[in-house]
């Protein structure tokens, strides 16, 4: 018998519905006989083909291309993703990309073996749609999905590990999800049911799928190295074959770096590891999911820029390289209050950057009940905490020249010096100093984030014919004994320069001779904005339901909603001023006053879209919803601490209140074996929308706002020859501002283009393979932004090329060498965003820039 007669007879013997690629001839032959499972059935059938397969508890069986063993990527036809069958958001178990309807983009591990390591913000650089914001470093970045402005983390998009949410409010999620050889896939729902399938998902959720025990005895070891920064990294993926009704697999990475950005220390160190184990029969699948992560990273805060519609660095501070960080504050002193303390010290190491910490357990169970019954279990339990010190900036003005700051602080009577505080070396050229003359401000910050976290799902899916109904509820349970809020530390004076110095300023009574000091270690004062802090616990309950229903053999319709309901409690302390006794800068402390809320929430969401097939090959999608975020539990500790509030607290203070976000998208999706493409049309508000607006350097206030965004979407790959494949996304929107209450003098800005998020932004890749040889070159475009709601300060447009080569000496060893941003463009994902209107015009600037040309090895064996 052929391979595909024989596949047929398994599938109608064990009852299940073979799914296979139609365009795809299974031509082999081959005979046996075995008396064993099913799945060493299958094993056999297909060891010695080019097809590999699936057994999902849907009753179905799918056998798709295998991918080859060497990471030399294949040019793949470009129908081949739009089968990818989905296993985020719907109670179908069969519906593949083509016939979604929803805006879907789908990786799996191998996507990106030709692009080096990337961290999760550059992974999604690759989904339509979304700005990133990657310059951060390796975690804290920022992605804004369909128009929502820069800088706000991962809100309104819910990161998922295997369909459970990472975190409940999106808070620094992105330090606790890794990505290794442990993920398998990633799915990505743009819109659509996102805020059905998951909490606080509005705009889109992000399913990191954990790598399941292999059949094939696949093994994986690699290691990556920096040619031109300290870069080492260490991953790996082991599962054994077991005789055992258990299988699993276990993996990691380790990794220390300098980064691109040298700071004068290693800043990024450290690693995961993760267990997966499985067991699985005909009617069941049970699943446990362990990890462990210990590690720390680099925070890169804006520097000092200058060239407003040409950016670049200041001489000593080069814009691609350079770092505002410094191992002159391995230790520095933070002053507290008389009294607060028995120490009235604390020393701080900035070397310590962001410490995450992470202990997760989870639990997975699948059961059949009948053939058209499915009963699914999802828990699991994380205690997870993170720990921020970073070196910020506040206003432009806080940029400072060297020898006008001097003379601003001496008289006729009294003579200021610059005094270098490691060495006590007197600065006498002021005006060359650094060669660019400069002095600054800043102001370090620390946050600390402590939570247990228990998250549970239970789901009963029904299917009937063309019917499939999920039943749905979710309870999410977190207590936190620290939520991550800002506490300055001070005030210190440093000059402009790469691995800044610390100075101190003496002052010289000229007539007596008698000196004082106006620092302290270099701290001018230890008062912040704010020093907040509070803890708080929330629990919140979910009850949804999906139907995707086939009206005919064209139209498919699918319907969503959620009800949530949200118990919030919160004890937050305010701050206050103190005399600092031994200097004249003041304190910015805690004040003593610890102030509780509660309160509770509830919101319904709803969806509801279809798929129309016109042929084979090109379907029609759209989507309309209405759907929710729930008020964050660190908002009442922030409204109360920057509401300069000591020993009272006013009554209507509370918790932030609900954003609402309406979506509707139209698209179409086309794909032949040589060609795919996906252009999706879409609209987006979020309203209200809380927004700050800085006010000077040391206050800020808050105003709910609209936002309309109306855009198109568009990803494309596609075979130009045997050897040769092109691919690309991109997005243009018209994203600004609306609803700014005419009370405030901002509503004159309504319309304008929103903050730091670009209109338009392109995407190309070209990959050339031939034999063991492949290699690419991409290029990124985004276009012009503005850092400020006034629309005054201009970011410009910029471009970034990356190159890539990989070489498979053997389908066990691979070696790779990937260059990215090449050209070593001087881009701004940011200007300053704590800035104030007064200091627009300065010749000096804060600004992020993105990483430099950055040029990695990597090699790869599979045992």
């Amino acid at each position: 018998m052929s391979l595909a007669n024989i596949l047929i007879d398994v599938a109608k013997t064990n009852n299940r519905q073979l799914i296979m690629q139609s365009h795809k001839q299974l031509n082999a032959k081959i005979t046996f006989k075995c008396h064993c499972t099913l799945e060493q059935v299958l094993t056999q059938l297909l060891t010695n083909s080019q097809f590999t397969f699936e057994l999902p508890l849907s009753g179905s069986l799918l056998i798709f291309e295998q991918k080859k063993k060497n990471t030399n990527p294949v040019t793949r036809e470009a129908h081949e993703n739009y089968e990818h069958i989905l296993v985020t958001g719907y109670a179908n178990p069969n519906r593949s990309i083509l016939r979604s309807s929803s805006a879907v983009t789908v990786f799996d591990r191998f996507d990106f073996t030709n692009e080096g390591k990337p961290t999760t913000a550059q992974m999604l650089k690759h989904v339509p749609g979304f700005w990133v914001e990657d310059s951060g470093g390796e975690v804290n970045n920022n992605v804004s999905p369909r128009g929502l402005r820069g800088g706000e983390g991962y809100r309104f998009i819910s990161l998922m590990e295997d369909g459970l949410p990472v975190t409940y409010d999106g808070i620094w999620a992105d330090f606790f999800i890794r990505q290794d050889l442990m993920i398998d896939k990633v799915e990505t729902i743009r819109g659509g049911n996102s805020g059905i399938i998951s909490v606080n998902g509005p705009a889109a959720a992000i399913n990191f799928i954990s790598m399941l025990p292999s059949t094939h005895n696949e093994n994986r070891l690699s290691y990556s190295l920096g040619l031109n920064y300290h870069y080492n990294r260490l991953d790996f993926s082991y599962s054994p074959k077991l005789d055992t009704d258990w299988q699993y697999v276990v993996g990691g990475f380790y990794r220390h770096s300098s980064g691109l950005k040298d700071p004068g220390y290693t800043g990024d160190h450290g690693g995961q590891l993760k267990v997966v184990a499985e067991k699985k029969d005909a009617i069941s699948q049970a699943k446990v999911v362990l990890k462990y992560l210990n590690d720390t990273t680099i925070f890169y805060s804006p520097v000092v820029m200058q060239g407003r519609n040409n950016p670049k660095g200041v001489s000593g501070l080069p814009a691609s390289t350079g770092t505002l960080l410094s191992e002159e504050f391995g230790n520095f002193l933070y002053r507290y209050p008389k009294g607060a303390h028995h120490s009235t010290t604390k020393t701080f190491d900035i070397r310590d950057g962001q410490q995450t910490n992470l202990i997760s357990a989870g639990f997975f169970y699948d059961l059949h009940i009948t053939p058209s019954w499915l009963l699914t279990l999802k828990t699991r339990y994380s205690d997870m905490s993170n720990s921020m010190l970073a070196l910020l900036n506040l206003g432009d003005n806080s940029i400072l020249n060297a020898k006008d700051y001097l003379n601003s602080l001496s008289s006729s009577t009294m003579k200021a010096e610059l005094i270098a505080s490691s060495s006590g070396e007197a600065i006498q050229d002021l005006e060359n100093i650094n060669g660019n003359g400069l002095l600054m401000l800043t102001y370090p910050l620390y946050s600390q984030y402590r939570q247990q976290l228990w998250v549970n799902k239970l789901e009963l899916d029904w299917q009937y014919q063309d019917l499939s109904v999920n039943f749905g509820g979710s309870y999410v349970q977190g207590q936190y004994d620290e939520l991550p809020l800002d506490k300055w530390l001070g005030t210190f004076l440093i000059d402009v320069a790469h691995q800044p110095r610390r100075f101190d300023i003496k002052l010289t009574d000229i007539a007596s001779g008698t000196q004082q000091w106006l620092t302290e270690q270099s701290a001018l004062d230890y008062q912040g904005p704010a020093y907040l802090s509070g803890e708080g616990s929330f629990k919140s309950m979910s009850l949804y339901s999906t139907v995707n229903v086939a009206l005919s053999e064209q139209l498919l319709l699918d319907l969503g909603i959620r009800q949530e309901w949200l118990s919030l409690q919160s004890s937050s302390q305010t701050d206050a001023i103190y005399q600092n006794e031994h200097y004249q800068g003041a304190i910015n402390y805690l004040s003593g006053y610890t102030f509780t809320e509660e309160k509770n929430f509830d919101e319904l969401a709803w969806s509801i879209g279809f798929n129309w097939k016109v042929n084979d090959d090109l379907t029609l999608y759209g989507h309309f919803a209405n759907a929710f975020e729930m008020p964050r539990l660190s908002s009442y500790a922030n409204a109360i601490g920057w509401g300069d509030y000591t020993d009272s607290v006013p009554q209507e203070v509370s918790f932030e209140q609900s954003v609402r976000l309406k979506f509707h998208e139209l698209g179409l999706r086309y794909a032949t074996e040589n060609f795919a493409v996906t252009a999706t049309l879409f609209e987006t508000r979020f309203d209200p929308l809380l927004f700050s607006v800085y006010q000077g350097q040391n206050s800020h206030t808050s105003i709910l706002i609209d936002t309309k965004t109306k855009g198109l979407e568009l990803e494309f790959n596609a075979n130009l020859g045997t050897n040769v494949t092109i691919e690309g996304h991109g997005v243009w929107q018209n994203a600004h501002f609306t609803g700014i209450p005419n009370s405030y003098t901002e509503s004159r800005l309504n319309g304008n283009q929103l903050t730091r998020t670009p209109e338009k932004q392109l995407s190309l890749k070209l990959q050339y393979d031939w034999q063991e040889l492949s290699s690419f070159a991409s290029v990124h475009y985004v276009g012009t932004r503005y850092s400020d709601i006034e629309n005054s300060f201009l970011l410009p447009s910029y471009s970034t090329l990356n190159l890539g080569i990989t070489w498979s000496f053997s389908p066990e060893i691979t070696f790779q060498l990937v260059a990215k941003n090449i050209n070593n463009t001087v881009g701004l994902t940011e200007g300053n965003p704590r800035n104030n209107n007064e200091s627009k015009e300065s010749s000096y600037y804060f600004a992020r820039p993105i990483l430099g040309r950055s040029v990695k090895a990597h090699f790869e064996f599979i045992f």
